[in-house]
């Protein structure tokens, strides 16, 4: 009987709940209708003293309970929320049609951004409503088995009572005249009375849309509130589809990314193959140079004007130094020895051939080396940010974190561009003054090769001089000798005698002795022949010596010209590279100020979006009904 009364109050609280929302009167009149059936029942109970008392005090306490929570939980419902949500919901897509309508790569990725991070929050809104509903529930299951320990314990109390004397017949028939009106009647008065006592806790137990959810019957008939949880569930559902497309496309922008990093690594790796062939290009430029200097010095000194075996040396050194570079490898002809075929030593032709040969060599390597040429302006670049990049860099810029240094970046980076420029400076200059240096020690080897020859026309001109002060000495001799016996000898009649006369004359001791006017004849002229042939040998050799110093100004004016020449290639090759450097910072540069530009838009539209999700998201009022999961009492 008792499990029967307790299904037939779970029915009529299921109809009660059920029927709730139809209209906003019926509350009302069931409000007014509680209170009705519990002064009915306190009629229907008999006056008196003892145990009836306290069922009838329990009976109109629960009756008052209920009635109240029926009037409480059964108000007219305002919808705001729902239909705020369910707007919220819908008007959602909106502003991306607006915005798609606008056209524009850009305002689809701020679309898509937006949408990614309106999907989101509404993610970690399911997330955390899911948890809340997870712990209503616990919540829910927790009441409803105390509430089921409190009708088990009522029940209990209940069946404890019926030992007690039953009422009189007239109680009886009074009860059951009472009870006739309802129809045919015949139960107890202690079921009716379990009936009233357990109806209050069983309508509130199904008064919950939770505990409708968990314990309702298989053959019970969906509520509103599992309406909106399945169609929640769908929604997430959705967006989890819609995390899993966006997973794709990360996965997509990071395969982006890697075939990015190689085609950066490859051109790193072409830049450092043109680096490697300039390299190159300048070794052989300055071995070149090298042996050229080396051939003129060989040739001056061949000339004359210079030091044959220093020049031979140096020639030899730069020979082995190429011999020791190229061994190991197989030559393309056979290469002329160091040593000669007739002699030990090679002569200077000889040097001179290998010389040309080894500069030859050096003039082919250089032509295999191929040298970049100076990047075009179609070899720029382009930025070409896809919109997946764009949505990720939206999607992260909410991530919380601390700021990258940017500005610091860029300055160490800027500083590290300045060091580069100054230490190619100083590079650059250092290969001036080498080559300065060399020019320099070019002039002093040809003023060396100069120098024998002025010291030999020093000593030429010292011996006239000698020749000279000895003829005035040996005239003014001659002179004072024949004054003093000119009352013994007889007169000359061929002038004054000339300086070796005179000395032999002094030297043999013979002063007064005659000299024979043909004799000293032949030996004047003798003498005079000797000094016209001395005066063309010096003239002979001055015209040598000053044929053998223009030769020498005209090869150094060769070489200081090639010197330039060389210099201003290397110097043409060095500016080259440092103009292709300075154009890929100024670059590299661009791009980060473009980057720059197109985060701080990033965040301005990320704010925008913060602040359209705030004013979707705004808080309910306070007088709408709870969210599911809560309950209502």
């Amino acid at each position: 009987m008792l499990r029967q009364t307790d299904k037939e109050a779970d029915g009529d609280s299921g109809r009660g709940t059920a029927s709730a929302p139809e209209g906003p009167h019926e509350p009302a009149v069931e409000a007014h209708q509680a209170p009705e059936a519990a002064l009915q029942n306190r009629e229907t109970v008999p006056s008196g003293t003892g145990p009836p008392d306290v069922f009838q005090t329990l009976q109109h306490a629960l009756s008052s309970l209920e009635a109240a929570a029926a009037a409480w939980r059964h108000r007219p419902p305002s919808c705001p929320g729902l239909m705020e949500a369910e707007g919220r919901r819908e008007g959602v897509p909106g502003p991306f049609r607006k915005q798609v309508g606008a056209g524009g790569c850009q305002q689809e990725a701020a679309c898509l951004a937006e949408r990614n991070a309106w999907l989101r929050l509404a993610l970690g809104s399911r997330e955390n409503e899911l948890v809340h509903t997870q712990a209503s529930l616990q919540a829910i299951l927790a009441d409803k088995e105390t509430l089921q320990r409190e009708v088990q314990e009522l029940q209990d109390s209940l069946l404890r009572l019926e030992p007690f004397p039953p009422p009189s017949h007239s109680q009886v028939g009074g009860s059951g005249s009472g009870s006739s009106s309802s129809g045919a009647d015949g139960e107890p008065w202690g079921t009716q009375d379990s009936l009233s006592l357990a109806h209050p806790l069983l309508q509130r137990l199904q008064s919950n849309s939770s505990t409708q959810i968990l314990g309702s019957p298989p053959t019970q008939p969906l509520t509103p509130e599992m309406h909106i949880m399945e169609t929640q569930m769908e929604q997430l559902q959705g967006s989890i589809e819609k995390l899993k497309c966006f997973n794709r496309l990360l996965s997509a922008v990071l395969q982006e990314y890697k075939g990015r990093c190689e085609g950066l690594s490859m051109q790193l790796s072409q830049h450092e193959a043109e680096a490697t062939a300039l390299r190159l290009v300048l070794q052989y430029s300055e071995h070149c140079e090298e042996a050229y200097g080396a051939l003129l010095a060989l040739r001056e000194a061949d000339s004359g004007a210079g030091d044959l075996q220093a020049a031979e040396k140096e020639a030899l050194r730069l020979l082995a130094q190429e011999e020791a570079a190229m061994d190991g490898e197989t030559l393309q002809g056979p290469q002329p020895s160091l040593e000669g075929s007739s002699v030990d030593k090679p002569t200077p032709q000889e040097v001179a051939i290998q010389l040309r040969d080894y500069i030859q060599r050096l003039q082919e390597h250089r032509a295999l080396v191929k040298i970049p040429s100076e990047p075009g302006p179609t070899s720029v670049p382009m930025l070409t940010v896809p919109r997946a990049e764009a949505i990720v860099q939206a999607i992260l810029g909410t991530q919380p974190g601390p700021a990258l240094p940017q500005l610091e970046k860029m300055q160490i980076q800027q500083d590290l561009v300045d060091t580069r420029e100054t230490l190619a400076d100083l590079m650059l200059r250092l290969q001036l003054v080498r080559r300065e240096k060399r020019g320099l020690e070019l002039r002093e080897a040809a003023l060396r090769a100069q120098g024998p020859a002025h010291v030999l026309l020093l000593e030429q001109l010292q011996w006239e001089r000698a020749q000279l002060q000895a003829g005035g000495a040996s005239s003014s001799g001659r002179d004072s000798s024949g004054g003093g016996s000119s009352g013994e000898e007889e007169e000359w009649s061929q002038g004054p005698p000339v300086v070796p006369g005179g000395i032999g004359g002094i030297d043999g001791g013979q002063v007064g002795r005659v000299w024979d006017p043909e004799k000293l004849a032949q030996e004047l002229a003798a003498s005079l022949t000797r000094a016209v042939d001395l005066c063309e040998q010096l003239q002979s050799l001055r015209e040598k010596l000053e044929q053998v110093a223009q030769k020498g100004r005209a090869r150094r004016a060769q070489g200081a010209e090639l010197n330039s020449d060389l210099c201003k290639a290397h110097s043409a090759l060095v500016l080259a590279f440092r103009g292709a450097h300075r154009k890929q910072e100024e670059q590299r540069r661009k791009l980060e100020q473009q980057m720059a530009l197109m985060e701080t838009q990033h965040a301005k539209e990320l704010a925008v979006l913060e602040a359209t999700a705030g004013a979707l998201g705004k808080p309910r009022p306070h007088g709408l009904p709870p969210r599911l999961g809560e309950t209502f009492l």
